[in-house]
C-alpha cells in the first residue's frame, strides 16, 4: 500500500514567451504479488495486480506568474481517475557446472501490462475534475531487463555484479 506518491516534472518552454511547462501527478496504490517456482526452481515468475489512483496536472506556466504567484498547482487544476493493472516478471537462474566461475541469472518485468488508462473518475481531488485523457498522464507501459553473476564466496563476503536496463518503452529511454 502506497497512499502518496507525488512526481512532479518542469522544463523550460520558450514558445509561449519565458514559461515552464509543468506536469504533476499522485499516485495512491494498492498492490499484492504472486509468485511460482518452476524447474526446480530455476524458473521464477509472477504477477502483481494493481490498483492506481492518480491526480494529474499538466500547465504551461509564465515566468512572472512563477515570480508572484505561491501557489502553482491548485487541485482545481486536476484531471484524475483510477486504473486496474498488472506487472508481471520471470527470472531464470541458468544451470551451470559447478566449476564455472560465475553463476548467472536474467530477469524480465513488464510493468503496466493492460495500460488501459485511467477511466474511472471518483472525485477525490476536485469535485468537478475530468477524468485523465492526455496521455502523458497514463502510467505507461515498461519493460525492465536485469542479469546478475554470482561469483564465489569468499571469506564473510557472496560477491554479485548485476546490470540492468530500466522503464523501455518510456519517453525517456535511449
Amino acid at each position: 500500500i502506497q497512499p502518496l506518491d507525488l512526481t512532479a516534472e518542469m522544463d523550460i518552454n520558450a514558445n509561449a514567451g519565458a514559461a515552464v511547462g509543468i506536469e504533476a501527478w499522485n499516485d495512491s496504490l494498492v498492490q499484492f504479488g504472486l509468485a511460482w517456482n518452476a524447474l526446480a526452481k530455476a524458473l521464477s515468475f509472477g504477477i502483481a495486480p494493481k490498483v492506481v489512483y492518480r491526480g494529474f496536472i499538466e500547465k504551461e506556466v509564465l515566468a512572472l506568474d512563477l515570480a508572484t504567484n505561491n501557489s502553482l498547482l491548485k487541485t482545481s487544476d486536476a484531471t484524475e481517475g483510477i486504473t486496474f493493472d498488472a506487472d508481471i516478471g520471470a527470472m531464470y537462474t541458468i544451470p551451470v557446472p559447478e566449476k564455472w566461475f560465475a553463476k548467472p541469472t536474467v530477469a524480465v518485468v513488464v510493468r503496466n501490462v493492460v495500460d488501459e488508462g485511467f477511466n474511472t473518475n471518483l472525485h477525490l481531488y476536485n469535485a468537478n475534475s475530468t477524468s485523465i485523457t492526455n496521455p502523458d498522464g497514463y502510467m505507461g507501459r515498461r519493460i525492465d531487463i536485469g542479469t546478475r553473476f554470482e561469483l564465489p564466496e569468499f571469506w564473510a563476503f557472496k560477491p554479485r555484479v548485476m546490470a540492468d536496463a530500466r522503464d523501455i518503452l518510456s519517453r525517456y529511454a535511449c
